[in-house]
């Protein structure tokens, strides 16, 4: 499944809700605007061509930048802090 692009990674038998639960935790750990734009695009590009998902991606970014979690990833970071996400 990984070779053919349908998997980011395989794991042993017996470790898929341990990695899984990995895995959602660090998604967690981002912004939750950040989080959902990615899931739109994800989610349109099953059914979008190339140049509808580009204008779909630009867009989010736009939305993002223009957030408080921008300033706020910055911020956080400049002060070698844990960001305090809103929304």
């Amino acid at each position: 499944a990984a070779a053919f692009g349908l998997a980011n990674r395989v794991v042993a038998a017996g470790t898929e809700v341990e990695t899984a639960t990995e895995l959602a935790l660090a998604i967690a750990r981002n912004a939750p605007n950040e989080v959902r734009e990615s899931l739109r695009i994800v989610r349109a590009a099953a059914d979008g061509d190339e140049k509808g998902l580009a204008a779909l991606q630009a867009e989010a970014i736009e939305r993002v930048l223009a957030s408080p979690n921008a300033a706020e990833g910055i911020r956080s970071f400049v002060e070698k802090r844990a960001p305090a996400w809103v929304g």
